[in-house]
């Protein structure tokens, strides 16, 4: 095992965010135990909101924009990626699995190189490509090839497009890495994020008793506000701006098999042998990638890396 983490120069950052989001499909389900998709949606932008506000007051660091473009990039990200895309997140999981929500949402770290490539910010190349086409297989084989049940159509459909939107907003995002901290860019973009769920969710959170609940709501509620909401969105965009969005993305191949793992001891999901063919396949196509790029061009470090 410590032989393939040297292989692959694993990034921390970026392995704590697989982890915390993985997780956060098992999260999630167990809040609809209790909650709807508008409740969920809302307060888990208002606390990881207030989360990263008071993470940038403790470090002593301004929120106002420094131009009107950096404000308009940040706020349309915070709209993409935790506004739009969040609820297309939370209604297609409410609908389909969680393993096969984590496994469509393998589709964004394709969808982000490609854009990458088609905005000038990547250079093409076949060996990045080629690691990211392994992992797709592996995605593949865990899916099962395409062959859900016919009831998760909608929710599969949901997440795929939220997936794309996700890419979208890394591509936004990412040229203000290099000289913006994580923690800055996710406070402002709250701006954009309440824009979509304040008028999605509100009826929902004030007709909800929050009293009543029972206390493994409200310990799925800090997992994904506090942990997958914040702590993960903050190491995602350290990784990002460590090593490049080419080769972060790769780690959100990671996901899937992740979450299948912490799904089966968590809510009880059936482990399949093709589901551990393609985790191995998905690990290898990371490894690949991760590895060959990096002993390419190495894509300017930003201000944040270590």
């Amino acid at each position: 095992m410590s032989k393939f983490f040297v292989q692959l120069r694993v990034n921390w950052n970026l392995l704590i965010t697989v982890i915390l989001w993985a997780g956060n499909f098992s999260a999630v389900k167990f809040l609809y135990r209790e909650l709807d998709t508008p409740g969920v949606a809302l307060m888990r932008t208002l606390v990881t909101g207030i989360f990263f506000v008071s993470l940038v007051w403790l470090q002593r660091k301004s929120l106002r924009f420094t131009d009107s473009r950096t404000a308009g990039k940040t706020i349309l990200q915070g709209f993409l990626s935790m506004g739009l895309y969040m609820v297309l997140f939370l209604a297609g999981l409410k609908l389909t699995s969680d393993s096969a929500a984590a496994i469509i949402m393998a589709a964004s770290p394709l969808a982000t190189g490609l854009l990458s490539v088609a905005v000038g910010q990547d250079k093409f190349r076949w060996t990045v490509v080629l690691g990211a086409l392994i992992a797709v297989v592996g995605v593949m084989i865990i899916f099962g090839f395409g062959h859900g049940k016919p009831g998760e159509l909608e929710g599969n459909l949901l997440i795929f497009i939220g997936a794309v939107i996700w890419a979208v907003g890394v591509i936004v995002i990412r040229p203000l890495l290099r000289d913006h901290s994580p923690e800055v860019l996710s406070a402002q973009g709250m701006i954009g994020a309440l824009a979509v769920m304040v008028p999605f969710g509100w009826h929902s959170v004030a007709a909800t008793n929050w009293l009543s609940l029972s206390s493994s709501t409200y310990i799925a509620l800090i997992y994904t506000t506090l942990l997958s909401g914040g702590v993960a969105f903050i190491t995602y965009y350290r990784g990002i701006a460590q090593i490049g969005a080419s080769r972060a993305t790769l780690y959100q191949y990671l996901v899937p098999g992740a979450a299948i793992i912490i799904g089966h001891f968590t809510l009880g999901t059936p482990i399949l042998v093709t589901q551990l063919v393609g985790l191995a396949i998905v690990l290898a196509g990371v490894s690949l990638g991760n590895r060959v790029a990096s002993s390419n061009q190495a894509e300017p470090t930003s201000k944040l890396a270590p």
